[in-house]
């Protein structure tokens, strides 16, 4: 089967580097400065090797090698139970096998790029050999690509399992038969496999263990078995040596092609109280690892009070952290509050069970000012009266698509539109402008002045002192802000015909930065056109999630259930925005099952994409 993806491509230089690297004994050539790698000179067993009766690996280098991350970096496949004793002789260096080798297997030992000289530190690349303890060596091998399900970013230092047993629940109950690690590209290649069919995993293996620890760790599977083969294809010229023997070259074609795999957390319960603060004598807040849910519950130990008539609450929109204010100078004037807190976390078996842990929550104890030398200022008699100040994105630079926000510090009692003036300078003149006040639906310490921002316009926004009070009867500030809309010219415009829509699609519009960062997002089911307009200059990608259960996110994978997680492709080249300018583009949807991320950069088409530092 021929494909023209470029990861193909990339392992079969791969293989020709492995086959090169296996061969490689002999000495090295002479030079001003040693820049060449380690090179064998003797190795027991050899390369492919049968019959192997010993319980040790020896070779010997031309050199004298440091191997310090060898044990971190070596794989060997079948794995053993018990780590094996290395040892270092000289130029050579010793893998004594505590287990006794199984009868009749494969072995194949790939030392990664740990082993480097000891003078200048030239590491040996892709240093692979295999030998059996049988009368035959199996050849065949199962390599591919291991990448992170919503980003498609290749992952290095990943584990990849391969079992002979076909069963569901193989990855978490039994060790693999087969082990290999993915490279700095994500790229794997497991060998000295027969032909027999196999399940494929990759696990971010934390722990060493060989195993999936109940979906705490990242995995991927492969939907389907894999079976390899190979086939030899003669070139049409031979060469003949002797009168009976005919010795012809050839390549190898190995099957299947390169697979992808797509590691993903899989959505199980992780909750755990993530921290808590008292972060002055009014102000706590709680903060979890996931969502709350219905068993929540906050009690109260060492007051008597009930909590609705003391204690404000406000959780964040993801529900994960909650900030509590202390309303009655009788609570929060305590040194220490005592409280029960009731949740949701998972047992031994990733279950839900309800927990309690108490929490002391005490006042953090102030800074001493220190005392300025000199004469001491005679204060005014008035007392001065307690005020807080308002915060808002309202400034001299804004957005047609921005919601003008007030913000205090601690939640407040309301504002009355009275006390607020909003107008749009025409020449000289001040218009009013009519405008509406919508009370954030999480955060009462938030109000939306609500009207309709148009480009290049000129307002200015008034707020009265005393406008409002907060909680502890702090009278606010008065504010007095200018708001500029940015002009139409400033920004671009993305059109982009789409082709090959499957069904729900989610096309999302990232900033392209290190996190990806989502500025807008539309929701497509069929073939046509979409516009992302007011634009600001920069660059960007697109991404598109196949929304197959058509709930508006990216939702991940299921092992047991056979599920792989929603796909994702990227469009291959970076979007650069210029002001006042028309991005017209036309995307034929890939199939994600076989997309690979190589996004080009125009400004720099010989290299993939290079992530803005802001």
């Amino acid at each position: 089967m021929k494909t023209k993806h470029s990861y193909i491509a990339y392992i079969s230089i791969l293989y020709s580097l492995l086959i090169a690297s296996c061969a490689n004994i002999g000495q090295p050539t002479g030079g001003d400065k040693d820049s060449i790698p380690p090179q064998i000179v003797e190795m027991k067993p050899y390369i492919r090797e049968t019959n192997f009766k010993g319980d040790e690996f020896k070779v010997t280098f031309n050199e004298f090698v440091t191997m310090s991350e060898l044990r971190q970096k070596m794989v060997i496949s079948p794995a053993p139970k018990e780590q094996p004793e290395i040892k270092t002789r000289g130029k050579s260096f010793i893998i004594q096998f505590k287990d006794t080798l199984l009868q009749n297997t494969t072995y194949t030992l790939d030392f990664k790029d740990a082993i480097a000289d000891n003078n200048e530190g030239n590491k040996m690349y892709n240093f692979r050999t295999s030998f059996s303890t049988g009368e035959s060596i199996d050849t065949l091998r199962i390599a591919g690509m291991v990448r992170d399900a919503f980003t498609l970013k290749p992952l290095k230092d990943v584990s990849v399992f391969v079992y002979k047993d076909l069963s569901d629940s193989a990855s978490i109950k039994n060790r693999p038969d087969y082990v290999a690690k993915t490279n700095e590209e994500g790229v794997f290649i497991v060998d000295g496999l027969a032909s027999e069919n196999y399940r494929v995993y990759a696990v971010s293996d934390l722990n060493r263990d060989y195993q999936l620890n109940n979906y705490s760790e990242p995995y991927a599977f492969y939907p389907t078995t894999v079976k390899p083969s190979a086939s030899f294809t003669a070139d049409k010229d031979t060469i003949v040596r002797g009168l009976d023997t005919l010795l012809v070259s050839g390549t190898i074609q190995y099957s299947p092609d390169p697979i992808l795999l797509s590691q993903f957390q899989e959505k199980v319960l992780l909750q755990s109280m993530n921290d808590y603060k008292r972060i002055d004598s009014t102000h706590f807040y709680i903060a979890f690892t996931e969502a709350i849910d219905q068993n929540f519950k906050l009690e109260a130990i060492n007051v008597d009070t009930p909590l609705d008539e003391w204690l404000y609450k406000e959780a964040n929109e993801e529900n994960d952290s909650i900030n509590y204010w202390i309303t009655d100078p009788k609570v929060y004037q305590n040194d220490t509050i005592m409280l029960a807190v009731t949740y949701t976390v998972p047992d031994s078996l990733y279950q839900p069970k309800v927990q309690t842990d108490t929490l002391e929550l005490l006042t953090p104890k102030k800074k001493k000012l220190k005392k300025k030398r000199g004469r001491r200022k005679v204060k005014d008699n008035k007392e001065e009266v307690p005020s807080f100040k308002w915060e808002t994105n309202a400034s001299s630079s804004v957005n047609p698509y921005d919601y003008i926000y007030l913000l205090s510090k601690e939640p407040i009692k309301g504002l009355n539109k009275s006390n607020i003036q909003l107008t749009e300078k025409v020449d000289t003149v001040d218009v009013p402008v009519d405008f509406t006040i919508i009370n954030d639906t999480l955060n009462r310490r938030k109000l939306f002045i609500d009207f309709k921002l148009e480009a290049g316009k000129k307002y200015q926004l008034k707020v009265d002192s005393a406008a409002t009070k907060n909680i502890y009867n702090e009278n606010s500030e008065k504010l007095e802000t200018n708001i500029n809309v940015r002009k139409d010219d400033y920004y671009g415009k993305i059109i982009l015909s789409i082709a090959n829509v499957q069904g729900p699609t989610l096309i999302q519009l990232l900033k392209n930065n290190k996190e990806e960062t989502v500025t807008n997002e539309v929701r497509i089911e069929k073939d046509g056109e979409i516009e992302f307009f007011y634009v600001k200059p920069g660059k960007y990608l697109i991404k598109a999630i196949f929304d197959q259960n058509d709930n508006g996110k990216w939702d991940t994978g299921d092992l047991l259930n056979h599920i792989q997680p929603e796909g994702v492709v990227y469009y291959q080249e970076v979007m650069k925005i210029r002001s006042n300018w028309d991005n017209e583009k036309f995307w034929d949807l890939p199939l994600p099952i076989k997309f690979t991320k190589d996004i080009v950069d125009p400004d720099d088409p010989k290299k993939d994409v290079k992530k803005d530092k802001n």
